[in-house]
């Protein structure tokens, strides 16, 4: 008895122990798992700040680059304006001169049609008159 009552101290002074060493290599484990969770949390926190970062350079870039061809083609119409108010300006110039020296809006017809039926009249006169015009289509 003295003998089981040996072993049996023996065994629980064993699970003291062992459990006494157990608890240390937990909270060694622990103390390790903690400081290994906030190293990767300090981690991801880096990488999401870079992300973002890169995410914002980005941007920043294609709105740039957008604005740059907005810019170009409101360049573009301006200088085709620009280039195109003289030609307008001489056409519709060149438009009013022909309206009011032919006297399009004549009663009985424009300058130059009228011109034409004086000629013909004086050709109905002028027989040599009559051939030149004939040569030439006019009658």
């Amino acid at each position: 008895e003295a003998l089981r009552a040996e072993m049996k101290s023996g065994q629980e002074a064993l699970r003291a122990e062992m459990k006494s060493g157990q608890e240390a290599l937990r909270a060694e484990m622990k103390s390790g798992q903690e400081a290994l969770r906030a190293e990767m949390k300090s981690g991801f926190e880096a990488i999401s700040k870079r992300i973002d970062d890169s995410n914002s350079t980005m941007l920043v870039l294609f709105s740039s680059i957008m604005l740059l061809i907005v810019a170009l083609f409101g360049y573009m119409i301006w200088d085709r304006r620009t280039m195109m108010k003289p030609f307008a300006d001489k056409f519709q110039a060149f438009e009013h001169q022909v309206v009011n020296e032919l006297e399009m809006n004549h009663s009985e017809g424009s300058l130059l049609m009228r011109q034409l039926k004086v000629l013909r009249k004086y050709a109905a006169r002028n027989s040599e008159f009559a051939d030149i015009m004939r040569s030439e289509a006019l009658i």
